[in-house]
């Protein structure tokens, strides 16, 4: 009998190192230990009323770590074949996206704020943001 092949997540959730005392808590992401890509392009999503949904879009190049810095946000991925839900409620764990994946974010809570690093800058030739679109452009790649 043969083992059926086991297909890697289409994300991964990272643990970001945490260093915690008296003072509070800081998180650290690190390229190369916690990411395997330089960062070209930062931004923080803020002030999304409570269980909206965001995102619904794909990358066809970028790859991207998102951190919840405060509140909770759910994580909605699909590659067209698999679909992961990723719950990002504690800065401590990040959530690497590569390229080719469909995301969206259902904010969950008043004061959430999602922090994205991405390898690279601003494109909208690189979106995805058409459903149909995505699945067409996964299928010839």
């Amino acid at each position: 009998m043969s083992a059926i092949p086991v297909r890697p997540p289409i994300v991964k959730t990272v643990d970001l190192q945490t260093v915690v005392d008296v003072d509070g808590a800081l998180v650290i992401a690190e390229a190369g230990r916690h990411f395997d890509f330089t960062v070209r392009r930062i931004f923080a999503i803020s002030d999304v009323p409570a269980r909206t949904l965001r995102g619904e879009h794909g990358h066809k190049t970028m790859n991207e770590l998102l951190i919840c810095v405060s509140g909770a946000v759910e994580v909605i991925a699909t590659d067209g074949v698999e679909n992961m839900t990723v719950l990002l409620d504690s800065p401590k764990k990040g959530l690497f996206i590569p390229s080719g994946i469909w995301l969206s974010q259902r904010y969950l809570r008043p004061g959430t704020v999602l922090l994205a690093l991405c390898d690279t800058l601003y494109d909208e030739t690189d979106y995805l943001r058409d459903y149909e679109a995505f699945l067409a452009y996964r299928e010839r790649t």
